[in-house]
């Protein structure tokens, strides 16, 4: 089966080559699945140099041939805008493919997950809308996610019913059924940022989280499986969200 991945990144190479090695090594790489990649690489990050950003240009182009063949489509703007990197990813994804893994250049897989038990449980399971990595650790019969806590089903952690509209949905890397992203791309307002409105109070998410289940693949009595490897870089090189309120930010800048 084809699996797409939609991977927003930036001028960021040496974190998009830890994801992806990361992701190669501990869910993709013994796959009996296969792969097709759409990235966006906004112009934005660590080097405002023209000749600076060719380079970085090309070394994620090396990075993306190096794991995907010639199975890639690399979009890059002239202008960077998150809303939109997001929009042309999960625009993408056609009837080639029944699920899209959402992929942001930033994470770390921290050790090995069945990526064909995680596609299974959904093939099987056609209710089940969404199940992302963690970044919180699990008990045998829970997995924390910030406040709340998703329980042990026999096959994930799932999202409680009352608590899909809020939190069912996430950012974070996670396995989607293409019909979620496709109606995501009809129906969200794309000058603002687009994870925010994947939420009960937008009507057009309503039906998802009312008659779908939504969850985190993790293994039972298991550390985090996922670690954010792109905020360091963000205080380290001063860079932060442009916009004042963060949750609606569309593009990044340098900090003074």
């Amino acid at each position: 089966m084809r699996i797409d991945i939609a991977t927003t990144a930036t001028l960021r190479p040496e974190l998009l080559v830890k994801t992806f090695r990361s992701f190669w090594r501990n869910l993709f790489g013994y796959s009996r699945h296969s792969f097709y990649l759409y990235i966006n690489v906004d112009p934005v990050g660590f080097t405002e140099d023209k000749i600076d950003t060719e380079y970085r240009f090309l070394d994620i182009e090396d990075i993306c041939r190096n794991y995907f063949g010639d199975r890639y489509t690399m979009f890059t703007p002239q202008e960077a805008h998150f809303p939109s990197a997001v929009r042309r990813c999960w625009t993408m994804p056609t009837g080639f493919a029944r699920f899209v893994f959402n992929l942001e250049e930033d994470w770390e897989l921290q050790y090995p997950l069945d990526f064909d038990t995680m596609v299974e449980v959904m093939g099987h399971n056609p209710d089940v809308a969404h199940l992302r990595l963690s970044i919180f650790k699990s008990t045998q019969e829970s997995c924390k996610n910030w406040s709340k806590f998703f329980i042990w089903n026999g096959e994930f952690f799932e999202c409680p019913i009352a608590e899909r509209g809020g939190i069912g949905w996430c950012g974070h890397p996670s396995l989607n059924r293409v019909e979620l992203i496709q109606d995501a791309v009809k129906n969200i307002d794309f000058t603002k940022n687009p994870e925010k409105q994947m939420k009960a109070h937008y009507n057009w998410f309503k039906k998802w989280s009312t008659n779908y289940r939504f969850g985190s693949f993790q293994p039972q009595n298991s550390p985090a499986s996922i670690k954010d490897i792109g905020r360091e870089w963000m205080i380290k090189n001063k860079w932060k969200k442009k916009e004042k309120n963060k949750e609606w930010f569309t593009t990044w800048k340098r900090s003074e």
